[in-house]
């Protein structure tokens, strides 16, 4: 069985990982997608984008049989996330480190796997982009650890920006509630001028609820 090397500032990558929403989160779209794509290009059965918390692995999206949640101390993932470059296991069987886990020696059976690490622009390792097999190879060459180090990449980057989009869901929360409690009257527009919030002292003080103003023009308020 392989342990799971330790990784320095553990606990900043686990709030990374925590800011990022996407544990149990529904598989994302583009990911699935760029997973699909990468099986194709490098010829491998099973594929995956996964994300290693504390104690586990847990699978965001994959292609290929026999995926599910794993303990951290003997993913293959796990040695992943400690690596700058690709991690590659061309046979299992002939590893020292791998060739008694029980990922190798029961389902599902690994004997070929390369994983390159997802991480944050703050470089947090947070998760893995990775292809294995259940046959090994005789070797992974240095362009098919470009196309998986790209790949990852561009998941890096999706990952950055559903970290923006979460940010900007709690930080819009907390604000509705603040202005929700206010005895102000708070109120917002978009862009084109159009009302996109309404506080609860704004009913108070103009005397229309949301439901009867939001998506109507500040004019409704403001008259030329």
């Amino acid at each position: 069985m392989s342990n799971a090397p330790v990784i320095p500032a553990e606990e900043a990558r686990l709030q990374a990982l925590a800011e990022l929403d996407m544990l149990g989160a529904e598989p994302d779209a583009t990911i699935s997608y760029m997973v699909a794509i990468i099986a194709r290009v490098l010829g491998a059965p099973t594929a995956f984008v996964s994300f290693i918390d504390r104690e586990r692995q847990i699978i965001h999206a994959g292609v290929g049989p026999d995926l599910c949640e794993t303990a951290r101390d003997i993913a293959f993932c796990g040695r992943t996330i400690a690596q700058d470059a690709p991690f590659v296991v061309c046979d299992a069987h002939r590893d020292v480190g791998f060739r008694d886990n029980p990922l190798v020696r029961g389902p599902p059976f690994i004997r070929f796997y390369a994983g390159a690490a997802l991480r944050t622009r703050e470089n947090h390792a947070v998760g893995t982009l990775c292809i294995v097999a259940p046959e090994p190879r005789e070797a992974f060459t240095d362009q098919e650890r470009l196309i998986l180090s790209d790949f990852a990449r561009f998941v890096s980057d999706r990952l950055a920006l559903r970290r923006a989009e979460a940010a900007r869901r709690a930080s819009q929360t907390r604000f509705e509630h603040i202005a929700d409690t206010s005895p102000d009257a708070i109120v917002c527009t978009d862009a084109q001028g159009l009302l996109s919030f309404w506080s609860a002292g704004a009913e108070r003080m103009f005397g229309y609820t949301g439901a009867q103003v939001l998506g109507r023009s500040i004019a409704t308020l403001i008259p030329d």
